[in-house]
């Protein structure tokens, strides 16, 4: 199994005995790091006909359970019956109208441990991941709801402790948090905890960037650090404040702001106000999966104020370069010789 196999079978292509070593792959081996290291390879493989959009996750999920179930019944005959083929043949074709590819169901299941594997010290953890290009909403066990955006994952128990409710975020999530006084709902991501007891707020929280963002919506959260001798409250926060954590230098700035800005994307919205040229291009580069090269240092002064949300990536940056003295180049993605596919790049210079 390869992910040129897996690809194939996302694309409604797959022969009856293929679709055996498919779904025998997904029952025996996708749960193993070379498993996940396939799913992820065919996700950035896969050449997109549209921009990904929202997926009805169960939905797809339930039916590749009856895909797989239904080669489990049949046992180690195979796919043989005529009726047997005739309901995979339909299952197949109605996974081909489902636009986006199955393969998003199985890296948010896969990778977060809710299907055939489980065990080991992290047996009662589940880790949820999404890809770029996509984002999910889920609940956790105590109710909770998470909107868990392009690139992230979210770790929790599957069952929360006696008088805690604790998670661990890399990336950007979206906390509608179900009341509890009695049992603190806490974020945890990097050097910094966010405690809320029933709110809702949005984290931005990527390892590799410079800050730690907190945008609160409603209700009260602190901020806290923990340190050697236990945790400290460095803030409270109130309804529509922002907060940026710089983490080289242990520093808080905290800003009232309209929230709507920072939590647009749950709604395929994505929003610029006045916000430099470094930090439009780290925004799209994650919306888009893109990798951005500026040629010129100077780009960095310009600032963009604009909203897009059915814009494909070439309408934004025309309307860039019409807004500012800018010139781009996009070098599409390529196949290489082992059959993956480059990232598509975008060059940008000053005219």
């Amino acid at each position: 199994m390869n992910s040129k196999l897996l690809n194939k079978y996302i694309r409604n292509e797959c022969e009856l005995a293929e679709l055996e070593e498919v779904l025998r792959w997904f029952r025996e081996k996708a749960g193993t790091a070379d498993g996940k290291q396939i799913m992820r390879e065919s996700w950035e493989q896969f050449q997109w006909r549209e921009e990904p959009s929202d997926v009805d996750f169960e939905r797809m999920l339930d039916r590749l359970h009856h895909q797989i179930n239904l080669s489990d019944r049949t046992g180690e005959k195979g796919l043989k019956q005529p009726f047997q083929r005739l309901i995979i043949r339909q299952l197949m074709r109605a996974a081909a109208i489902l636009f986006v590819p199955v393969l998003a169901v199985l890296l948010l299941s896969y990778l977060r441990g809710e299907l055939l594997f489980q065990g080991g010290a992290d047996a009662e953890w589940i880790s949820i991941e999404t890809p770029i290009g996509s984002k999910t909403q889920f609940n956790l066990p105590d109710g909770s709801i998470v909107w868990l955006n392009h690139g992230s994952s979210l770790k929790y128990p599957r069952r929360f402790r006696p008088g805690q409710r604790e998670v661990e975020l890399e990336g950007e999530a979206y906390f509608e948090v179900t009341s509890n006084p009695r049992k603190p709902f806490r974020v945890r991501s990097g050097q910094l905890q966010v405690v809320a007891v029933g709110t809702e707020f949005n984290v931005l929280a990527y390892p590799e960037d410079t800050t730690l963002e907190v945008t609160l919506v409603e209700g009260r959260v602190d901020i806290r650090q923990e340190l050697r001798d236990g945790p400290h409250t460095l803030y409270q926060m109130q309804p529509d404040e922002h907060l940026i954590f710089q983490k080289r230098a242990q520093r808080l700035i905290p800003a009232k702001v309209s929230p709507d800005k920072y939590v647009a994307w749950r709604s395929n919205r994505l929003i610029f106000d006045n916000d430099t040229f470094d930090e439009v291009i780290n925004r799209l580069s994650r919306w888009f999966n893109v990798d951005f090269t500026l040629e010129d240092p100077e780009l960095s002064k310009y600032t963009y104020t604009a909203t897009f949300s059915s814009e494909t990536l070439p309408q934004i940056l025309e309307l860039m370069e019409l807004a500012t003295p800018i010139a781009y180049e996009i070098i599409p993605r390529e196949q290489q010789p082992d059959g993956s596919y480059s990232k598509m790049k975008v060059l940008i210079s000053q005219k």
